[in-house]
């Protein structure tokens, strides 16, 4: 049994060896954006979508926004907003209720420079400017999160509550532990713009994975200036086809 077990073993790491160039993010076939009858998601130029992230509906990106991977931002039900120099984190989960039972508004909209961490449930929430959410929080319907406060690691806010600007806040559920420093709101934003930064030189390709055969940087430097690894140009990258409208009759955009 132990030796089935190692061979299995064995086995799978050769195929995953051997198929390594299959797994490159250009190539992945998951669907990024999903809309839904009127309902298209809407991202500036110069945001990122990971390559397994998901955008379903009503979602409205705006600049320098990332989205990491196996994050789900779901507008099936209602607007998801989320503003400038913001990131969602891997395997986080935004959605927004039809209503809200607290009678506030049931729309999700996240503010600039706003870090939602990994693994965190919001929805139907409103987070003001220099915010961070941290790992695994929750947040449910008709909370709301005012600008320059910190949520700790797992917390849940219940439905209708409040964080005070400035405060941190933590906890299931989530109460008030104490002001936030001088150095620590001012330590909110630098994060955030690391995780741009991080971004941006994954649009130029920078952070490719490395192909089976080596290459190290001398490669993806060539790669991002054109050029293959002996000096000459490279090949054109495939591209997949535009899309076709959504919507019968209406003009494609990119024509």
């Amino acid at each position: 049994m132990m030796n089935q077990v190692s061979l299995n073993k064995k086995l799978m790491l050769s195929v995953l060896k051997a198929c390594g160039d299959l797994f490159e993010e250009v190539y992945n076939r998951q669907r990024q954006l999903v809309p839904l009858g009127q309902r298209v998601p809407t991202l500036a130029p110069d945001a990122w979508v990971a390559p397994n992230a998901v955008l379903i509906g009503d979602v409205d990106l705006y600049d320098r926004v990332s989205v990491w991977h196996g994050a789900v931002l779901r507008g099936d039900l209602n607007t998801i907003k989320i503003g400038s120099f913001s990131n969602v984190l891997e395997g986080a989960v935004i959605h927004a209720a039809s209503s809200s039972p607290t009678g506030l508004p049931a729309a999700t909209v996240i503010g600039h420079h706003v870090t939602v961490g990994q693994g965190a449930l919001l929805r139907s929430v409103t987070v003001q400017d220099q915010v961070v959410i941290g790992d695994k929080c929750v947040l449910l319907e008709g909370s709301l999160v005012e600008k320059q406060s910190v949520l700790a690691p797992g917390s849940v806010l219940p439905p209708g509550r409040r964080v005070p600007s400035g405060e941190l806040w933590a906890g299931a559920p989530a109460r008030r532990v104490r002001k936030l420093t001088k150095d620590e709101i001012h330590g909110i934003v630098p994060p955030g713009r690391q995780l741009c930064a991080a971004r941006q030189r994954r649009r130029r390709g920078v952070c490719a994975p490395r192909r089976r055969g080596g290459g190290g940087r001398r490669a993806a430097r060539a790669a991002q200036a054109g050029r293959g690894p002996e000096g000459g140009r490279r090949p054109g990258r495939w591209q997949p086809p535009a899309p076709r409208s959504p919507f019968p009759g209406t003009p494609r955009t990119d024509a």
